[in-house]
């Protein structure tokens, strides 16, 4: 079925759901025409509770080491939005984009299947882990309940738990923190879990899966590879006469390569004479272009198609999975990653350090989305 028409239903369904329960529906502006809708259920509460209490040692350790991960995510991701930041304003690359399920200026595609799917089982994930976390140190929940971030149409589903914030606030430091860092941590570990068994997948359909080189994606102004003439979805199947198969393959040779060097290409669309350009950050060879795998697959009957697909998603799950945690680690506003710092500067009387900080994470991730869409 057509992308478009998928998206047209889904938001009408949204639309009918939100209509239909319009009296338990919960409305948070946050910019004129964005919006967040709440619709609040009671759903998996008790499951929560009784998961908690069957083994409360076990989470306990497991959140507490989560706040040293959170923490250290949070380094991780701030480092890496002022690197793509500083590398935005030097013209070297984009920064960061939105993920969604539509070809556009700014976006980073993903097939709306694939999207929405993900969407819903990594909120779940993580909206569920926040409520074992609280009911592992007897903080109640008072509801559960779906969410859609919407912009004059709701468009972006998401999940939520709420936990009984003045008796959360009574807790010990670390305990708060634990409940903060729960969802961005089942998030990271689950993502982890979907990329082993989406490798293993590939590896046992190897048969049938066939690598016939690497896709140009994007290229950039300046750079070697614009100069020598390559082009968006041209092949590439050889440097120097060498042989190749994957994305990994070209950039091993790269690695080994220095600037200044002069390569001959072989493509589907003949050979081309690139020579290597010094990349302003570390000196290093580059070509100014982005790839992916060509990949050719032979299914041989339907239930290989459904585990290519499969495959694909999990895939997916993985990459928008650990994306998301990362993301809510973020120090800044109501997001995991803010609201840990928050709780640790305050604990520290230094609350104008936290604005400082929070306004400033806002201010690049709003710089990053905006440039993608200016450039």
């Amino acid at each position: 079925m057509n992308e478009t028409l998928l998206i047209t239903a889904f938001i009408l369904f949204i639309g009918i759901v939100l209509l239909k329960n319009r009296k338990k529906i919960k409305i948070q502006g946050i910019f004129p025409l964005l919006y967040v809708a709440l619709l609040k259920t009671s759903i998996g509460l008790k499951s929560m509770g009784a998961i908690a209490k069957k083994f409360p040692k076990t989470f306990n350790a497991i959140y507490t080491t989560g706040i040293v991960i959170g923490f250290a995510g949070m380094l991780l991701i701030i480092i890496e939005l002022i690197r793509v930041t500083i590398k935005l304003f030097s013209g070297g690359g984009s920064g960061v984009v939105p993920v969604l399920p539509i070809e556009a200026k700014g976006v980073f595609y993903v097939p709306f299947l694939y999207w929405i799917i993900s969407i819903f089982i990594i909120a779940f994930i993580h909206e569920f882990s926040h409520g074992i976390a609280s009911r592992t140190y007897n903080i109640p929940v008072k509801s559960s309940g779906i969410a859609f971030l919407g912009l004059i149409v709701p468009i972006i589903p998401a999940a939520f738990v709420e936990p009984d914030e003045q008796k959360m606030q009574k807790q010990q430091t670390r305990k708060q923190l634990a409940v903060f860092a729960a969802g961005a941590l089942a998030n990271i570990i689950t993502g982890i879990l979907f990329l082993i068994i989406a490798l293993a997948g590939t590896n046992a359909m190897q048969e049938i899966i066939h690598y016939e080189g690497a896709e140009i994606t994007k290229i950039s102004q300046d750079t070697p590879a614009q100069q020598a003439g390559l082009a968006i979805n041209t092949i590439i199947t050889g440097v120097n006469k060498q042989p190749i198969k994957n994305t990994e393959e070209i950039l091993k040779i790269l690695t080994k390569t220095v600037p200044g060097e002069e390569w001959k290409i072989q493509t589907d669309k003949g050979e081309y004479t690139m020579k290597l350009g010094t990349r302003k950050d570390n000196g290093k060879a580059y070509m100014g272009l982005d790839l992916k795998d060509k990949i050719t697959i032979t299914t041989r009957n339907t239930a290989d198609k459904i585990i290519i697909w499969l495959i694909g998603l999990l895939k997916w799950l993985f990459a928008l999975s650990t994306g998301i945690a990362l993301f809510n680690l973020l120090p800044a506003g109501p997001l995991d990653g803010g609201r840990m710092l928050k709780l640790v500067l305050e604990k520290y009387n230094k609350p104008r350090i936290w604005k400082i900080i929070s306004t400033a994470t806002f201010m690049l991730v709003l710089i990053n989305i905006a440039s993608g869409f200016i450039k």
